[in-house]
């Protein structure tokens, strides 16, 4: 598994930073077939749209900001679209909406498969239980 926490810190439009998105565009298209997952974290929707666009799946939590909406709303194919940016702005702290369109949601009597496409669901995170401070305890 590869994790980029803060990613909105060291991906912008440098030489440095379009060589590490070329790579990781390389590594999503074949994380299957090399069996390595990737999380990008990021609180600025602002990394390269060829990134989001591979995302499986989005998580959104509360945010205020036009821009942010509309980088996110190109790569958000949901149904009840005319509401969005309200739900998003309404979510309570510790709650997200997902996006995830190929998340299997359940099956129906015949046997095929309910899929998330369009839906956005919101979730409930669980209580923090580390530091909420930015501090690492380091030995001395």
């Amino acid at each position: 598994m590869v994790v980029l926490d803060e990613a909105h810190k060291y991906m912008h439009s440098t030489a440095g930073s379009r060589i590490l998105t070329d790579y990781l565009t390389r590594v999503i298209r074949l994380q299957r077939h090399q069996g390595v997952r990737v999380v990008i974290s990021t609180q600025e929707p602002t990394i390269a749209t060829e990134l989001i666009a591979l995302c499986s799946v989005i998580i959104m939590h509360r945010f205020t900001s036009p821009t942010w909406y509309a980088a996110l709303r190109r790569h958000i194919n949901a149904v009840e679209d005319w509401n969005i940016m309200q739900r998003v702005e309404a979510l309570e702290t510790g709650e997200a909406l997902v996006y995830s369109p190929n998340a299997v949601l359940g099956k129906k009597e015949d046997g095929s498969l309910v899929k998330a496409i369009g839906t956005l669901m919101k979730v409930k995170v669980r209580d923090r239980i580390t530091l909420d401070d930015g501090a690492s305890i380091l030995a001395v």
